[in-house]
């Protein structure tokens, strides 16, 4: 399996969870309280790229950090 398809079925799988938890929140009526449900379940499923994001973020951050010390230096 290729990454390109490996990325296509993760995200097939996400959008088959997330549209899953709309049809089951739907069933009892919408409530306020679904919006939260509605995050919480984006979060979740996109949890493993937005830790990787971070941890770029992170590493682009101390580097920056410490070009400008070096320059200080």
């Amino acid at each position: 399996m290729t990454d390109r398809q490996r990325k296509r079925l993760m995200n097939g799988n996400r959008a088959l969870i997330f549209v899953l938890t709309l049809i089951g929140m739907s069933l009892d009526g919408f409530a306020r309280d679904d919006a939260v449900l509605a995050v919480a379940a984006v979060v979740w499923l996109w949890l493993p790229q937005w830790i990787s994001l971070e941890g770029k973020l992170l590493r682009q951050i101390e580097e920056v950090r410490q070009n400008e010390q070096t320059a200080r230096d």
